[in-house]
């Protein structure tokens, strides 16, 4: 008699190299960047450092596989660190300036990782990042409903009254639509359960009951780029989407109607001047209006700035200055004020190209092209389950609702968008994963 040998399960809680940080700021947010001893040593900055020497030290032979991203990473961070070194050794502002750059190191190690990891580690990374999010859209319904909650959580940093858990409108809703992004891929598929659709519903309301303008846009992106995938799948039985069609003929008017009703929808609608014959009150499009105008004419100062010599255009002026200052665009964005500290014009590609001239912002918009381009072959081909939709929703997500603010200047956008510009260029080779 044999008695028979089952496999030994694998219960290693392995997850992929640098998800760690990413899961951290997915899941807290701008606080969560904070997070670190006096202000100088950073949780974030660990889990980097840690990812980065997990990558170099990793025994073994490396299969060395060209990637679309590895080329244009390898460039931009050669370009940003001639412009790193003399502005560190001028100021600490210069290398807060210059450390977002810095992490597309993570693109090259979640590339790799992604490369050599097993099928396990990348369906149990994806639902580690599923929950990072889930508890960010806890906390930000939570914000909604009663934003005092949010300031009793802990002081990580008084000069700028970061708390553990604080609002960041953009990034929250980033974060929130890419969750929901999630739950309707699945909801399509026909797989979910009633507790996904519960997270959808809730997911879409923390986007369009903040006041983010650029997280609604990010979430009708996201949403049109899975929706197109969904009707454009050839095994699809016509029956489903002649029932998803209806759906959709039936939600979108309803949901058309109700912006109005949405802080979000009220800005958006504000912003592109139909605020008069849409419900939407005076004071509610006077402010929208006043943003929008006093960012567009910052970003015409910026830009005339920046181009105005030869040798801002080409190279910038680096990491340091404050070219807001010196241009005259911080009074355009934020009125006559003794407060110089805001350092970036809410326009992720004019910053690129104020620090780093037209070099800089070329690489940065070759780079998240390829990105896009990369998130799309993803999408129709249908590959990697959940991982896939989760990378895809960052790639997406977050460079959106930066062209509108201060997201990838910081680490908690730069950190997560790094990493998954490197995962969906692993993805997009299906021999890849063991």
């Amino acid at each position: 008699m044999t008695t028979e040998v089952l496999p030994e399960r694998d219960t290693r809680a392995r997850l992929l190299p640098g998800s760690a940080a990413v899961g951290l700021l997915l899941a807290l947010g701008r606080g969560g960047s904070y997070i670190g001893i006096s202000n100088r040593l950073f949780l974030t900055d660990a889990l980097v450092a840690a990812a980065v020497a997990r990558w170099i030290l990793r025994p073994g032979p490396r299969r060395r596989v060209p990637g679309s991203t590895r080329g244009i990473v390898l460039v931009l961070l050669t370009w940003s660190l001639l412009h790193m070194v003399p502005s560190a050794a001028r100021s600490v502002v210069g290398l807060r300036d210059a450390v977002p750059y810095a992490y597309l190191i993570l693109a090259l190690v979640a590339f790799d990782g992604i490369r050599s990891a097993t099928v396990l580690e990348i369906e149990r990374t994806a639902r580690f990042l599923e929950i990072c999010l889930c508890v960010h859209l806890a906390w930000s319904l939570m914000g909604l409903l009663s934003p005092s909650a949010l300031l009793r959580t802990p002081l990580l940093a008084a000069s700028t009254e970061v708390h553990l858990l604080t609002e960041r409108s953009d990034f929250d809703s980033a974060c929130n639509a890419i969750l929901a992004g999630l739950c309707l891929q699945r909801t399509l598929s026909g797989k979910t359960k009633v507790l996904q659709k519960i997270i959808l519903l809730a997911a879409i309301g923390a986007v369009v009951f903040a006041h983010a303008r650029s997280g609604l846009i990010a979430l009708f992106v996201l949403f049109a780029l899975i929706l197109v995938r969904f009707f454009s799948r050839r095994s699809l039985h016509g029956n489903r989407k002649l029932a998803t069609a209806a759906v959709l003929l039936l939600v979108l008017p309803l949901g058309a109607a109700s912006l109005p009703f949405t802080l979000a929808g009220k800005r958006l609608l504000s912003s592109v001047g139909v605020a008069s014959s849409s419900g939407v009150s005076l004071s509610t499009a006077e402010n929208a209006q006043g943003t929008s105008t006093a960012r567009s004419n910052a970003w015409r100062t910026s830009l005339h700035y920046s181009t105005s010599s030869l040798s801002r255009s080409a190279i910038g002026v680096g990491f340091g200055p404050n070219f807001l200052l010196e241009s005259g665009a911080l009074f355009e964005l934020v009125g006559q004020t003794d407060d110089v500290s805001t350092r970036a014009p809410h326009d992720y590609y004019l910053d690129v190209l104020a620090r780093l001239g037209l070099v800089g912002l070329i690489l940065v918009v070759a780079l998240h092209v390829v990105g896009w381009r990369k998130a799309l072959n993803l999408l129709r081909a249908e590959r990697r389950g959940d991982m896939a939709i989760l990378v895809v929703g960052i790639v997406v997500a977050i460079p959106t609702v930066a062209a509108l603010g201060v997201v990838l200047e910081g680490p908690f956008g730069a950190v997560p968008f790094a990493w998954a510009l490197g995962a969906v260029d692993a993805l997009d080779h299906p021999e890849g994963v063991q």
